[in-house]
């Protein structure tokens, strides 16, 4: 097994970058997010990482943070969410799990202690990722494939928040963490099926916070996440673009 860690660089946005791999070794990682609940299994080879396994659920904490402040009575769905994709992705007898959650944890009051409850069931911390580290991490995954030699944005479309990063080839230059997502948007403006003035009231919010978003010259856009995986989907069903998340499609 041969480890490889290149140092702590920074960006010019000041925010530390680390690159650690294990050369030969099959990684499990699992992601509580707003919506979905991911596990993926993969192999490092050559620094790089090839997917094996990939399960997914959908406990949607995110909508229930939104309106209650809190996970609450939501946790034990989420856990049993957790508990299911770990389980999958053991059969895939992975060397090391790593578990993160994001932005509905982070903004839950009882975060920190369902983060413990978490880490408990699956016998791993579950790591509350920051805004900014989150931000990197998608940056990360997305130049290793699909970076530019001059600037180009990534923008991770999530349940509960929108990353929106500006590259230059592998160097990450400008990041902003959006409160966007689509399961907080659709739970808070939409009903179903949604009329259209609460469309109209979900675009102008988030046409609202977008202003946020960081102001570049890019000549690539590199969309990821759950959303920008099913948009293909619904606007070109005969020939949906390559994107990086992949669902079952039928």
């Amino acid at each position: 097994m041969a480890f490889r860690a290149p140092g702590d660089g920074r960006n010019k946005s000041g925010l530390p970058l680390h690159f650690v791999y294990f050369s030969g070794v099959r990684l499990a990682a699992v992601d509580i997010g707003s919506n979905t609940v991911h596990s993926l299994v993969a192999d490092v080879v050559g620094g790089k990482l090839v997917e094996i396994a990939h399960y997914v659920e959908m406990p949607e904490l995110g909508p229930h943070v939104a309106k209650t402040g809190s996970i609450g009575s939501a946790s034990s769905a989420a856990i049993r969410a957790l508990k299911s994709v770990v389980a999958k992705a053991a059969t895939h007898h992975y060397d090391t799990l790593i578990a993160g959650a994001t932005q509905a944890v982070r903004q839950a009051t009882d975060g920190e202690m369902f983060a413990r409850q978490a880490g408990l069931a699956i016998g791993v911390p579950v790591h509350i990722i920051p805004a900014h580290r989150e931000a990197e991490l998608s940056f990360l995954g997305a130049a290793s494939h699909h970076a530019a030699k001059r600037e180009w944005v990534m923008i991770d479309l999530g349940g509960g928040s929108t990353e929106v990063c500006i590259g230059r080839g592998l160097e990450l230059v400008r990041t902003a963490t959006l409160e966007v997502g689509s399961g907080v948007l659709a739970s808070k403006f939409l009903s179903d099926p949604p009329r259209p003035e609460e469309r109209a009231r979900l675009r102008r919010a988030a046409l609202h916070d977008l202003l946020q978003a960081p102001d570049g010259e890019v000549e690539r856009l590199v969309a990821t996440g759950g959303t920008a995986s099913n948009l293909p989907l619904v606007l070109a069903k005969r020939n949906p673009p390559q994107v990086l998340t992949r669902w079952p499609r039928s």
